[in-house]
């Protein structure tokens, strides 16, 4: 079994002329299919992985392809891990940065000058009031995407686990 990464955007009619000739065989292009239930073969974005098969009809000489009995499985169980780490660093900096914000405005309006402006204008309040409303809402949504990359990390590690049991 192999692994190949698509660089540009394809199809299921590009690939196959490339994987398997001007003729493609109809039973090599199926197995390729089945393999990759996750895959939209009208439109094949890059960055898709896909697995190959090892059989006759796919050409075994393309630069793209990796074989799974290598480290390229390895290598990708690492990178998935990478990129939802990365994820997850960038969504923490974003409650880091919320917090710090949330911390100066909820400094300047403690202040014995501003609490008087504050008390005395009613849009100020309001907008004051809003404000608090706003970082609330975008509080949550950090809190809650955190969860989901939380989530993702546990169920990818967890497929990609099966998937190795599958093809070892």
């Amino acid at each position: 079994m192999r692994v190949i990464v698509i660089k540009q955007a394809s199809d299921l009619q590009t690939l196959a002329t490339r994987l398997i000739g001007k003729r493609a065989d109809g039973s090599a292009l199926e197995r390729v299919k089945a393999l990759n239930p996750h895959v939209d073969f009208e439109r094949i974005e890059p960055g898709t992985v896909l697995l190959l098969p090892d059989m006759p009809g796919i050409k075994a000489g393309d630069k793209d392809t990796r074989f799974i009995a290598g480290d390229a499985f390895d290598s990708f169980v690492k990178d998935s891990a990478s990129g939802l780490e990365a994820a997850a660093k960038r969504v923490a900096a974003a409650a880091d940065s919320l917090a710090t914000e949330r911390a100066a405005v909820s400094g300047v309006t403690r202040l014995a000058a501003m609490k008087r402006l504050i008390d005395g204008d009613p849009v100020l309040q309001r907008q004051l009031s809003d404000a608090g409303a706003a970082w609330n809402r975008e509080q949550k949504e950090v809190k809650d995407a955190a969860a989901q990359i939380g989530t993702m990390q546990k169920v990818v590690s967890e497929e990609l686990a099966a998937l190795r049991r599958l093809l070892e």
